[in-house]
């Protein structure tokens, strides 16, 4: 009878132990998978600025001498939903001290992620001469 109930205890002992191994490893997954999301949020508002960026260079000197601000220019509407996610995409354009023929863009991507929003600039100066 003694001898039942130890092997009980050590049923018990041996099932909280994979239990918890288990548990571990879904939370690794979890932790994992998010990481993963948020890798690839930060990917897609690089590839983002980088789109908006190579069309603000195409377009003509004398628009971008006038403009201080560009819509998103790749098409749709802002904000860009790409991976289940909403990239707001902002444009600023100013002078450059350094040159009156250079333009600075500033590029910056704004998206939600666990509760706060996230932000990324690029920039990148652009010859204005014709």
């Amino acid at each position: 009878m003694e001898r039942e109930k130890g092997f009980a205890l050590l049923e018990a002992l041996f099932l909280g132990a994979i239990l918890a191994v288990a548990s571990l490893i879904c939370l690794s997954f979890a932790v994992l998978n998010e990481q993963r999301l948020q890798s690839e949020a930060e990917v897609t508002a690089a590839f983002l600025a980088q789109e908006q960026m190579a069309l603000a260079e195409a377009k003509p000197a004398a628009y971008l001498r006038s403009a201080s601000s560009l819509p998103w220019l790749g098409g749709g509407d802002n904000p860009v939903v790409r991976n289940r996610v909403a990239f707001e995409v902002e444009t600023q354009v100013a002078g450059y001290e350094g040159s009156a023929f250079l333009r600075d863009i500033q590029v910056t991507v704004r998206w939600p992620a666990r509760g706060r929003v996230r932000e990324n600039r690029f920039h990148r100066l652009v010859s204005v001469r014709e």
